[in-house]
């Protein structure tokens, strides 16, 4: 078993989850998980009555100041958890402007300086590509693909205008390309996940779910032989 979380909100400005932390914890001494993951997101923010949870992953921006607040907080993660850590790059609906790093050199930066690895999500980049008009093979050649411990597929939906990372289908063409071209470059990596929610389970159905899972654990024999199995769902 693997452990992917989403409610560090690693983050959030006004305050670090250590209850979040001790919960982990307390999972991997009862489960034993050989990594775990969050996003490099937040969710929680500072609010005039108290807190508030916005309900979706909101991107950091690629910055120094960001840094300076993500590597403690890494190095707490890691002094508590036995397993290595990884954060998952995220999907955004908006840019910031005047950033000081491009995202995969940040990605890069956080990785060597606070010790983690990376969760690639190239669902979350597919996202972010067609809805910034960026090109996915570029950002992946700037990424250190060394750091890729695990590696996200999905599928997802048009709405308003945006392509939403909704894990509601099975994964796009255009993903499999992806993962096709960055897994034989990932000599980390440990495993590929396909994410469904289980809402959507139905309409996608058993047999297209069999099927992304047998085209997953085909391309992984042929890509990351000495690791098998290295599918999980």
């Amino acid at each position: 078993m693997v452990l992917h979380s989403i409610g560090l909100s690693i983050g959030s400005a006004h305050r670090f989850d250590h209850v979040h932390i001790s919960q982990i914890a307390r999972w991997h001494d009862w489960l034993n998980f050989p990594w775990h993951s969050d996003h490099l997101a937040f969710m929680l923010a500072k609010h005039s009555v108290g807190e508030v949870n916005v309900g979706v992953t909101m991107p950091l921006p690629c910055d120094q100041e960001s840094l300076d607040l993500l590597i403690p907080r890494i190095a707490e993660v890691r002094a508590r958890i036995a397993a290595p850590f990884l954060l998952e790059n995220n999907v955004y609906f908006f840019k910031y402007t005047d950033q000081e790093f491009d995202e995969a050199v940040f990605l890069n930066r956080l990785a060597d300086l606070g010790g983690c690895g990376l969760l690639l999500d190239l669902h979350n980049l597919y996202t972010n590509s067609r809805n910034h008009n960026i090109d996915p093979y570029a950002f992946l050649a700037r990424l250190n693909l060394d750091h890729v411990v695990e590696i996200h597929v999905a599928g997802g939906l048009e709405y308003e205008g945006f392509y939403q990372d909704a894990h509601s289908d099975t994964s796009p063409e255009a993903v499999w390309k992806l993962l096709e071209w960055v897994m034989p470059q990932c000599r980390n990596l440990g495993g590929v996940v396909f994410e469904l929610l289980g809402s959507w389970y139905v309409d996608v159905g058993e047999d297209r779910l069999v099927d992304q899972l047998s085209r997953m654990r085909e391309m992984w024999t042929r890509h990351q032989p000495a690791r098998q199995p290295g599918v999980a769902a």
